[in-house]
C-alpha cells in the first residue's frame, strides 16, 4: 500500500512504471492533494544477451540479404556473357548422359565411349547428369533397396568419372538424381567432385556461346526440359526456345531415356538444333513400373566441328572421332 508523504493519504493512483538498471520507478500521484513522486521497485537483474541485444537486423542482417539479392543479379548477368573459345582447329564435343551408375547400365559402353573421348586429340565432353542411380531421397529410398549396388558404390563410380574425364570436360549440368543429394543434405557432391577442374557448371542449366573460327553458336543446356509430346520426343527443348528466355541454337537434353537424337527446327528464320540423349541404363524396374519408354541408343552423341563452319551431328562417337581425324588430316 502507498501512503503519500505529503499529506498521508492512502488514496493513491499508478501513473506508469519507468525500467532503471537494476529496478523499476513506480509512478505514483495522491488523488487527494495531487502530489506526484516515484517509488523504487527491486527486480531480478539479469546480465547477458536479450532478445533485443542478439541481433541487429537493419545493422546485421539487411546487409546481407542486399548481398544476396544483388549477387544473384550478377548472376543472371554472368550466365547470359558465359564463353567457351575453341582452339583454330578441327574438334568435337561430345554429349553424354543418364549413366546412372550403381543400376543395371551399360558399363562397356560407358567405358568404350569414355575411352574415345579421352584418346582422341582434339575432341571434348559435356555432361547433361543423372550419373549415378542415387536413390537416396526418402519418397524412393524403396527402390534403393532392391539396387544390386550400395551408395559407396556409386560415389566411387562418381569419382571414377571425374577422374577419367579430367582435363576434357567443357561443361557439366548435375541432374535430378544427382540432385537429390543436395536437396537431403545441403551437399552438392557434383559441385565438389569438380573443383579441381576447369569447366562450367550448374546443377539446373547452363547457356554458353561456342566459339570457334569465325563461328559462334549459343548452347542452352538442362538435363530435364518442361512439356512433351507424343507425336515430337524433341518438343520441351524446341517450345523452350519460346520461354525460358535464351535465344539459343542448340538445346540439349536427357531424363527422358527415350532416344539419342538430334532434331533440327526453325526459329526466325535460322536452323536450330535439339539434341536429346538416351541413357547407358539397360534395364530399370522402376522405370517399367511408371511407363518410360525403352531406350533407344546409348546416352551419347557428338557434334563435329571445322574451323570454316562445317559441322555434323554424330550418334555414335567412333563416327564421330573418325570424321574428327578425317578433318584434321586435312586442315
Amino acid at each position: 500500500m502507498y501512503v503519500c508523504p505529503k499529506c498521508k493519504n492512502t488514496k493513491i493512483q499508478k501513473n506508469g512504471t519507468k525500467l532503471a538498471y537494476s529496478f523499476k520507478l513506480q509512478k505514483l500521484i495522491c488523488t487527494s492533494c495531487g502530489h506526484q513522486w516515484s517509488e523504487k521497485i527491486e527486480v531480478a537483474l539479469i546480465e547477458g544477451i536479450t532478445a533485443k541485444d542478439r541481433v541487429d537486423f537493419e545493422g546485421d542482417i539487411m546487409p546481407y540479404l542486399k548481398s544476396i539479392g544483388k549477387r544473384a543479379l550478377d548472376k543472371n548477368i554472368e550466365e547470359q556473357k558465359q564463353v567457351i573459345t575453341m582452339p583454330n582447329k578441327p574438334f568435337a564435343l561430345a554429349l553424354l548422359s543418364d549413366m546412372h551408375g550403381g543400376g543395371k547400365s551399360d558399363y562397356e559402353a560407358i567405358e568404350r565411349d569414355i575411352e574415345i573421348i579421352t584418346s582422341t586429340d582434339g575432341m571434348y565432353v559435356g555432361n547433361l547428369g543423372d550419373d549415378t542411380d542415387n536413390f537416396i531421397n526418402n519418397k524412393l529410398m524403396w527402390v534403393q533397396m532392391h539396387q544390386p549396388t550400395t551408395h559407396d558404390m556409386e560415389t566411387r563410380f562418381l569419382e571414377w568419372l571425374f577422374a577419367k574425364l579430367s582435363g576434357h570436360v567443357l561443361f557439366w549440368v548435375s541432374g535430378n538424381h544427382n540432385n537429390w543429394t543436395s536437396k537431403v543434405s545441403g551437399i552438392d557432391y557434383i559441385r565438389e567432385g569438380l573443383k579441381g577442374t576447369k569447366c562450367l557448371y550448374n546443377s539446373s542449366q547452363i547457356f554458353f556461346t561456342l566459339k570457334w573460327g569465325d563461328n559462334q553458336q549459343n548452347w542452352l543446356v538442362r538435363h530435364k526440359w518442361k512439356y512433351s509430346s507424343i507425336f515430337n520426343t524433341t518438343h520441351g527443348i524446341e517450345v523452350g526456345w519460346e520461354r525460358v528466355g535464351f535465344n539459343f541454337d542448340v538445346g540439349c537434353g536427357g531424363h527422358t531415356h527415350i532416344a539419342t537424337l538430334c532434331r533440327p527446327f526453325i526459329r526466325e528464320d535460322k536452323k536450330r538444333y535439339a539434341i536429346l540423349l538416351g541413357t547407358y541404363k539397360i534395364r530399370d524396374s522402376f522405370s517399367r513400373e511408371i511407363g518410360y519408354a525403352k531406350s533407344f541408343g546409348t546416352g551419347s552423341g557428338a557434334f563435329v566441328y571445322h574451323p570454316d563452319g562445317r559441322q555434323l551431328w554424330c550418334e555414335d562417337l567412333s563416327i564421330a572421332r573418325d570424321l574428327l581425324q578425317m578433318w584434321q588430316k586435312e586442315f
